[in-house]
């Protein structure tokens, strides 16, 4: 099922009415992308791996298309909210957001150290607001999702 969104900035609801679901048409093969996600992209050409990112924020609000990231991914997605750049720090903190609907991804998220990159972000006073409050709502939906997920944030805050 391939999905038409309006904004990258909403979270995944996939009975949202901001989704167009195109029943016609089958899920995207995002595996191409997430050959890039992991590659280096986000070096030195930060345009293309900036609308890479973008594509897979605003493909992860569907369901059908998270289960497609693998711990690798994840992985690279979670590296990036300490790139450089920080309008690639904020996709890829709505990235994650996204990834974490599924509580499979915030499993991989906490043993990846999800919650202290995270964190890393929020505490960054000179980060922009838009990419701080990505940042919060990345860990919101970890620890929501995720039962162990409140003591691995608190240990991560008081540490």
């Amino acid at each position: 099922m391939l999905v038409m969104i309006k904004s990258s900035t909403k979270p995944p609801t996939d009975t949202d009415s901001d989704v167009e679901e195109l029943a016609s048409k089958p899920v995207e093969d995002i595996k191409p992308l997430l050959k890039l996600l992991s590659g280096s992209s986000f070096g030195e050409k930060t345009s293309i791996g900036y609308a890479v990112l973008k594509a897979l924020t605003l493909l992860s609000r569907h369901k059908q298309n998270r289960k497609q990231f693998a711990e690798h991914d994840v992985a690279s997605a979670l590296s990036l909210l300490s790139n450089p750049a920080s309008k690639i720090r904020l996709e890829a903190a709505l990235l994650v957001r996204n990834l974490c609907y599924d509580e499979a991804k915030v499993s991989m998220a906490v043993e990846l150290s999800g919650p202290r990159a995270i964190l890393h972000l929020l505490r960054n006073p000179s980060e922009k607001p838009d990419s701080r409050a990505a940042a919060a709502a990345a860990l919101q939906t970890i620890t929501y999702r995720h039962s162990g997920a409140n003591l691995c944030a608190t240990r991560y805050v008081v540490v």
